[in-house]
């Protein structure tokens, strides 16, 4: 663990804002801006590499993954590096993809693993917010988020 560990109060959702990706891939984009590697706490990916010579010949068994990334604990996170002034405070979460265009697969990772987090560490759903919610300079996730919450709810 490279930084300190914080007790979550929410979850940020993001996108890569790419075709395709793994956790590799996306941590050599952050490392490039500076940061100590991989910045988010989860990485659910769709399966498309973006090798365009393989574009024909998706993973299927890699949709919908969900990666680890950051540290998440029994209690506590690690600090991430997603999402400026909620670093300490919300685990980040990256759906790879863009332009809202996700995988069922995906999404119904993502639906997954709010929940769990959400009765893990008792985390209210107006505390699931988008990218966008805390930046107006971003569209990420491309989601409507007030219909991901209801889904939760």
């Amino acid at each position: 663990m490279a930084g300190s560990l914080y007790r979550p109060r929410g979850i940020v959702i993001h996108c890569s804002d790419s075709r395709g990706g793994d956790v590799g891939i996306v941590g050599n984009w952050h490392r490039k801006r500076g940061f100590s590697g991989f910045g988010y706490h989860f990485l659910i990916t769709n399966g498309r590499s973006l090798d365009s010579s393989l574009s024909f010949l998706p993973e299927l068994h890699e949709d919908g993954r969900i990666n680890a990334g950051r540290y998440v604990g029994d209690s506590v996170m690690e600090e991430g590096a997603h999402a400026r002034g909620y670093n300490t405070t919300h685990i980040g979460i990256c759906l790879v993809g863009q332009d809202g265009v996700f995988t069922e697969r995906q999404l119904g990772s993502l639906r997954f693993l709010c929940k769990k987090l959400m009765s893990h560490f008792g985390l209210k759903v107006s505390g699931v917010i988008g990218h966008y919610e805390v930046n107006s300079n971003k569209t990420c996730p491309d989601l409507d988020m007030d219909e991901f919450r209801r889904e939760l709810s």
